[in-house]
Formats: C-alpha cells, structure tokens, sequence
C-alpha cells in the first residue's frame, strides 16, 4: 500500500469550506477570462445563505 493510500483523508475546516465554493467556479470555468469577481460580500450572502458553518 503506497503512502498516500495509508495517508487519513484532510478535513476541511470552515474557512475552507467557504473558500472552495469561488475556487470551484473559477476553475471549471464559470467565470469568464478577465471577468470581475464578485465582492467578498456577494460571495458571502451567495454562498453562506444557509446559516452558520458548523
């Protein structure tokens, strides 16, 4: 068994939670080349609507 199979999978705190959801979309290309990012604020009532992060 290689190491990275033996290796507990990361948990991912709540900073990073957040922060995946604008990564996924720049990445798979929903947001177009040279396009403005939306205010962190917009980001945060976009993204956080539900509630807190637990």
């Amino acid at each position: 068994m290689s190491a990275a199979a033996r290796r507990p999978r990361r948990r991912f705190g709540p900073a990073e939670e957040v922060a995946s959801r604008p990564r996924e979309r720049l990445l798979s290309g929903a947001v177009d080349d040279g396009a403005l990012l939306p205010k962190i604020d917009d980001l945060l009532i976009r993204d956080c609507a539900g509630g807190p992060i637990r």
